[in-house]
């Protein structure tokens, strides 16, 4: 039987997911769920960011390794380095809160900096990005499709954009970060909906691992 790309990029992504929990964790359990999780949120996002039209969307269409590798520079390591600096500013003084994760206040070594970086930045932009913008971003279309006039034409992916970042800024459960982490949602849809997900995956990356780096080592 034969694998559809986007089946493919959704087993790549859930492998390297999952290799990078079990590097920084050394758990299988950690593993397994970690696979399971980035495959099939990873599976039906690439299936609903096709049906959306997200030209950015791996499965979309073929882009040149210059490209890719241009845009996930210019638009991911780039607001990647701005994201991580901004965060490690205003939340240096809140690095050791209870709200933070146990995985991430205990950080003490530049290897587990970017493992736990690469693992939450992986996971997160599947499950938020790929998955909840572009089901939201088709939902939003099929409701606004009769509405034919061009001043309509961004009001599905503004609703994508925000009700995903709301998602994604909730499910940290900090009070203390809940408008850094709206704001960097809303950065990081953004890029997703023009870019594509590995450019996300690259901006979230490099500004968890200057923010890792920076206040826990």
């Amino acid at each position: 039987m034969q694998i559809s790309k986007s089946g493919l990029v959704a087993i790549l992504l859930a492998v390297s997911a999952s290799v990078a929990a079990g590097l920084s964790t050394g758990s299988v359990w950690t593993v397994i769920e970690r696979f399971v999780v980035t495959l099939v949120f990873g599976g039906l996002g690439l299936f609903m960011a096709e049906s959306s039209g997200i030209k950015g969307a791996l499965s979309l269409k073929a882009r040149n390794a210059g490209t890719v590798l241009r845009d996930m520079f210019l638009f991911g390591v780039a607001p990647g380095v701005a994201l991580g600096l901004v965060n490690d500013r205003f939340f240096f003084g809140y690095r050791y809160s209870p709200f933070v994760l146990p995985r991430i206040r205990n950080i003490d070594s530049v290897g587990d900096a970017f493992l736990l970086s690469l693992e939450i930045g992986l996971a997160e932009e599947v499950i938020y990005r790929l998955f909840f913008l572009s089901c939201i971003l088709y939902t939003a279309k099929y409701a606004f499709q009769r509405w034919q006039a061009s001043a309509h034409s961004t009001i599905p992916a503004s609703i994508a954009v925000v009700v995903s970042t709301l998602i994604f800024a909730f499910a940290h459960r900090s009070p203390l970060s809940l408008t850094a982490v709206f704001l960097a949602g809303i950065v990081l849809g953004l890029i997703y909906l023009f870019k594509g997900v590995e450019s996300s995956i690259a901006a979230h990356f490099v500004a968890n691992f200057i923010f890792f780096s920076a206040s826990y080592l």
